[in-house]
C-alpha cells in the first residue's frame, strides 16, 4: 500500500515518520506564498497597474487574498498533515507568521530586482505624483524640491523592500492570530491525569 506524504498526517503515519521541522516546512509552503505574490508583483509592474485605479483595486485585491489564504491554508496543512491534527494557539501564531517572513523576504527580493535593475519607472511615477500633490496643496518650488528629496530616500528599491517586509510580516501576524485561535486544537490526553 503507497502513503501519499501530501494527505497522510505524519502524526499518524505508519511508516514512522517524524514531521519536518516549523523552520523547514514554513521555508517549503512560504515559497509557494512568495512565488505566487512575486509574479503578482512583476505583473503589476509590467501592465503599470499603479496607473490605473481599477487595475490597482483588482491586484491589491488578489495579492492580499493569495497571501491571507496561503496563512491560514499553511496553518492549517501545518495542523492536519504535520502535527497529527493538533496545533496550540502559540505554535499556529509562530508559524503563520514564520511563512508571512519568508513570503515576504521573496516578494521583496523580486521587487528589489525587478525595480533595480530592470525598470524603476514606478519609482519615478510615485514621485512624480507626490509633485503634483505638494503643487496642488499650494507649495512652493523650493519646498516641493525639498519634500521631492525626502521622498526620493524613501522610494528607493532597498527601502521599498524593506518597507514591503514590514507590512507583510505586520498582516501576516494579525492573519496568524486570528487564523491560529480558530484552527487551533490541543491534544489533551486524560491518561497522565490521576
Amino acid at each position: 500500500m503507497e502513503i501519499d506524504k501530501f494527505t497522510q498526517p505524519q502524526g499518524q503515519n505508519p511508516e514512522g515518520e517524524y514531521p519536518p521541522t516549523k523552520v523547514s516546512s514554513a521555508l517549503n509552503f512560504a515559497a509557494i506564498i512568495g512565488l505566487a505574490l512575486g509574479v503578482l508583483t512583476i505583473l503589476i509592474y509590467l501592465l503599470e497597474a499603479y496607473n490605473s485605479s481599477s487595475l490597482n483595486t483588482i491586484f491589491s485585491i488578489l495579492t492580499n487574498t493569495v497571501f491571507i489564504a496561503g496563512i491560514i491554508l499553511g496553518i492549517k496543512r501545518r495542523r492536519d498533515y504535520e502535527l497529527g491534527g493538533n496545533i496550540t494557539f502559540g505554535e499556529g501564531v509562530g508559524y503563520g507568521t514564520l511563512l508571512a517572513l519568508f513570503a515576504s523576504i521573496i516578494v521583496a527580493f523580486t521587487m528589489y530586482i525587478y525595480l533595480e535593475f530592470v525598470d524603476g519607472s514606478f519609482i519615478e511615477y510615485v514621485i512624480e505624483t507626490q509633485k503634483e500633490a505638494y503643487y496642488n496643496a499650494g507649495m512652493e518650488g523650493d519646498e516641493i524640491e525639498a519634500m521631492i528629496k525626502i521622498t526620493q530616500n524613501f522610494m528607493g528599491p532597498a527601502m521599498l523592500a524593506f518597507t514591503t517586509v514590514l507590512g507583510y510580516l505586520i498582516m501576516g501576524l494579525l492573519t496568524s492570530l486570528v487564523t491560529a485561535f480558530f484552527l487551533k486544537k490541543e491534544n489533551i490526553n486524560f491518561e497522565n491525569y490521576n
